[in-house]
């Protein structure tokens, strides 16, 4: 099951121990299948949702965090009164903060839930990425 966190504008899609009728990130899934605005949403089945394994969360975080610190610097190198050899020390840490996000985004978000429609009532069936 997954559950929804509202963290610094984003919300994630995390795997959770609670029932699929408590979880807050299925039910605005739910909401998401039933409706596109204000009118219904037409082809259900080709809606896949994409969700992140909480063990990894924490490493993606981290990771995501560092490379945005490097950002700011890489962006204040004027103001920060950096030396030529601190500007490109920064950059490289700055691409080097990059390549270890772009590597965690999918050990992270390695869960696909989709719903399906059997004959009597729709139910969510999850995948786990190899």
């Amino acid at each position: 099951m997954c559950w929804m966190n509202h963290k610094h504008g984003w919300w994630f899609l995390t795997e959770s121990p609670i029932p699929a009728s408590q979880s807050p990130a299925l039910n605005a899934a739910k909401l998401i299948m039933e409706s596109k605005g204000s009118s219904p949403r037409l082809y259900r089945n080709a809606l896949v949702f994409l969700a992140v394994d909480k063990a990894k969360l924490q490493d993606l975080d981290e990771s995501v965090r560092r490379y945005l610190a490097w950002e700011s610097i890489v962006d204040d190198t004027t103001s920060l009164d950096l030396s030529p050899h601190q500007a490109k020390q920064a950059v490289s840490q700055k691409q080097a903060a990059s390549t270890v996000v772009d590597s965690r985004i999918p050990e992270a978000y390695q869960w696909c839930s989709q719903p399906i429609r059997p004959p009597h009532s729709p139910r969510w069936i999850g995948h786990r990425f190899a």
